[in-house]
């Protein structure tokens, strides 16, 4: 678990190493406006890239995502982070 900023507050964040493929991440609002809202994804890691799936909370009764794309009103985001190089 690990928190980070976001949208003015704080997210605390679940990502579940022991579930099935694909992997579960959970994103909690710990602080601010939006404190509550859970926002449900899954994640993989691809060579140097970590891979996420969220569902937007506004999308919810969707479920958690199943793969790791999106289409047109799916409420889904797809983040790619990729590990920087050698400075």
């Amino acid at each position: 678990n690990f928190a980070v900023g976001l949208l003015g507050g704080f997210a605390q964040i679940t990502v579940n190493k022991n579930s099935k493929s694909p992997r579960t991440i959970d994103l909690v609002i710990a602080k601010g406006v939006l404190k509550g809202i859970v926002t449900q994804g899954i994640y993989k890691f691809e060579k140097d890239q970590l891979v996420i799936c969220l569902r937007d909370p506004a999308a919810k009764q969707k479920g958690r995502p199943t793969a790791f794309k999106t289409e047109k009103d799916s409420g889904l985001t797809l983040v790619v982070l990729e590990r920087a190089g050698k400075q």
